[in-house]
């Protein structure tokens, strides 16, 4: 049986595959140029990436979860082990007096801590949670009304992504994250309103401080040196 000869293009296909990579035979299987690693498998400016990619994963995610039953029933899970019934607080004060005051006030806290008014701290955090699965992380802004501390869950993409520009005093603002000149987050830049309600229009955002907004993250970190969202 005559064996079967590669076509001219073949062997161009071949070669200019071949030039500049390390052979078959390299002693790291990862750097071959086997089919098992095409181009698209590799990950050259991961943050520029992260960020790219965290819209379209969070749209998809979320169009998952409303239309497959498994999807939502592991969201549940992650809410419910997180979750569960919610926080339940004692105080250690060793006087009785105050430590009854300030369980009184901890009890009126999360009756209704939601900002817009509705559900308790355990309906607020099952949501929060349910958001931080799905989009990867959630932003919680801490505001002050009547002398009482408010919760207000963002939707991620409030935080402005393409908001992207260097301020006068030094500190970076990318994706909507402002740090300074060590790389310490200071502040975020959020849009005012939900971009999917009605009435919402996108003016430019206003500077919130990271004392102000408290971020969780489905990692406990930066995925990598240089990412902050």
């Amino acid at each position: 049986m005559k064996k079967r000869k590669r076509s001219i293009i073949g062997r161009l296909l071949r070669d200019f595959t071949d030039w500049g990579w390390p052979d078959s035979g390299s002693s790291f299987e990862a750097s071959g140029n086997g089919d098992r690693w095409p181009w698209s498998s590799q990950i050259w400016s991961p943050v520029s990436q992260q960020l790219a990619a965290a819209g379209p994963i969070s749209t998809r995610a979320g169009w998952l979860v409303e239309n497959s039953p498994t999807a939502a029933s592991l969201v549940q899970v992650w809410v419910d082990a997180l979750v569960s019934t919610g926080p339940v607080v004692r105080s250690c004060h060793p006087d009785a007096a105050t430590r009854g005051i300030l369980e009184k006030s901890w009890g009126e806290f999360a009756r209704c801590p939601d900002g817009e008014g509705v559900g308790t701290l355990t309906g607020f955090l099952s949501k929060t949670v349910r958001n931080v699965v799905i989009s990867g992380e959630s932003f919680v802004h801490l505001i002050i009304e009547d002398r009482h501390l408010k919760l207000r869950l963002l939707q991620t993409e409030q935080v402005w992504r393409p908001y992207t520009q260097v301020r006068p005093d030094g500190n970076k603002i990318f994706s909507g994250v402002e740090v300074n000149a060590s790389g310490k987050r200071v502040a975020y830049w959020v849009i005012a309103h939900q971009l999917d309600m009605p009435w919402a229009v996108a003016p430019l955002p206003e500077r919130i401080g990271v004392d102000d907004l408290y971020r969780k993250a489905l990692a406990p970190c930066a995925a990598y040196p240089g990412s902050h969202q």
